[in-house]
């Protein structure tokens, strides 16, 4: 029978397919690794590749936020800029840019 890993085990192994992903490896990629390395089914290595794809997306959603963040201090200085120098085109690019980013979270 197959012995089960550790919470530890399944952590890393579940880190190495989410690495792996993130290089372009496939699901047949990972699978066929899973086998060689672990000796696990692939039934078993479905369930790391969810759980993989899901700190991807989590990981993916905070690099969102902490982008979005990182572009609107840059257009409020900008916006800024332009309300001292009267620039109003440039001052209505940076609201209606500060808005398409907001909507990142719709």
């Amino acid at each position: 029978g197959q012995t089960r890993c550790t919470a530890a085990e399944k952590q890393f192994r579940i880190a190495r397919c989410s690495r792996m992903m993130a290089n372009g490896a496939t699901r047949s990629d990972l699978v066929q690794y899973a086998a060689h390395t672990w000796g696990i089914s692939k039934r078993q290595c479905d369930e790391y590749i969810a759980e993989a794809r899901k700190e991807l997306e989590e990981d993916w959603n905070l690099d969102r936020q902490a982008f979005a963040a990182v572009l609107l201090s840059q257009l409020n200085i900008v916006h800024k800029k332009a309300l001292e120098t009267s620039n109003l085109a440039v001052t209505l690019g940076c609201i209606n840019s500060a808005a398409k980013i907001a909507r990142l979270y719709d």
